[in-house]
């Protein structure tokens, strides 16, 4: 027997739904309601003219939803701020004139009184337009502050995705085959008593404590991150053989310069997992180049890989694609070609 369990998003969203008209119906309500009760003489001008006060307040409502929903966006928010003081001044005049009209159809229905009826009339329009003022300043708050909280919604989001992509990407960097292979290495030139081996030691301990400490901060200084590849490809040159050649070389004027951490080193672990050969000539080749605030990379890479280890590869660079469109958004360019022999990377970086 299989349990099978489905997550209904029905009655939420209807609840939801159920509470908002009842907030949008209780908010009107006081909104029309209120004056009645609260300005001097307004209970009875609205007595003598009952049909004009309520097609003013009734109208108001759908100047509201038109305000909200159509004239901000299409006219205020594109800052045609003439085309919508323009539509606002006839919606105004409209708000004006139609209650006056309705009330002419109901001639039998009008409350006569003692007293001047254009001087009711003037003390009624005054009121409705007040409360046209107070529902555009309303609409126009709501809208502006809908926008922030959903530029805050998104910059939340994208936020988290950064910071879920960046856990990812630093727990990848400690790669267990580095480490071995390194740890490795080091070993045999203890054996064989090499003076280099407390130097790999060294370097191996400030590329853990680069990943691990430093590398948690949103920038770091350039200097730091292309000490920290240099470190890397000085480390991976002791496990290679003489059959892979590696060339590298950086060019530039770092000065105050930072960089996201770990943004460029996936390209350059890239070519060394699947550019290294034992048995085969093969050939690595990273260029860094700084100029005018932009980091220039090129890595080309000899292609020495089986079929069902391109997946990985594959899987590798989306990650490092979504980061730097997180970090880097429309300020790098990224070009990645490749055919049977070679693979070659092309960033730029503008710090």
């Amino acid at each position: 027997m299989r349990n099978i369990y489905k997550q209904s998003s029905a009655s939420p969203i209807k609840s939801s739904i159920a509470i908002k008209v009842t907030i949008h119906i209780i908010a009107w309500g006081i909104l029309l309601i209120l004056p009645i009760y609260s300005i001097s003489n307004i209970e009875r001008y609205f007595a003598r003219e009952p049909i004009h006060y309520m097609a003013s307040c009734v109208l108001l409502i759908p100047f509201y939803y038109c305000n909200y929903f159509l004239f901000i966006p299409k006219f205020l928010s594109q800052k045609k701020v003439l085309a919508y003081i323009g539509i606002i001044i006839l919606s105004l005049l409209v708000y004006i004139y139609i209650p006056e009209f309705i009330r002419e159809l109901f001639p039998n229905n009008i409350t006569r009184g003692p007293g001047d009826i254009n001087r009711v009339l003037e003390r009624l329009r005054l009121t409705t337009l007040v409360l046209f003022l107070i529902v555009l300043v309303i609409s126009i708050s709501i809208n502006i502050l809908s926008a922030l909280y959903e530029t805050q919604r998104l910059k939340r989001n994208i936020e988290n995705e950064k910071n879920k992509a960046e856990l990812l990407f630093l727990k990848s960097q400690i790669n267990p085959h580095f480490l071995f292979n390194t740890l490795n290495s080091i070993y045999y030139m203890t054996l064989k008593k090499s003076d280099d081996a407390p130097k790999a030691v060294i370097k191996l301990s400030d590329i853990m404590r680069y990943i691990l400490t430093e590398a948690s901060a949103d920038f770091v200084p350039i200097q730091q991150e292309i000490d920290y590849i240099e470190k890397y490809i000085d480390l991976q040159k002791l496990r290679i053989s003489d059959n892979t050649k590696v060339d590298y070389k950086f060019e530039g004027e770092i000065n105050e310069l930072q960089i996201a951490p770990l943004v460029i080193i996936p390209f350059v672990e890239n070519a060394f997992k699947y550019g290294v050969s034992s048995h085969s000539e093969s050939s690595i080749h990273i260029k860094i180049e700084v100029l005018h605030n932009t980091l220039h990379l090129r890595v080309i890479n000899t292609i020495i890989t089986q079929v069902d280890e391109i997946e990985g590869t594959e899987i590798g660079l989306n990650n490092i694609k979504k980061r730097l469109d997180l970090i880097y958004p429309d300020q790098h360019e990224l070009t990645i070609e490749s055919d049977s022999d070679i693979f070659e990377v092309s960033l730029q970086i503008n710090l």
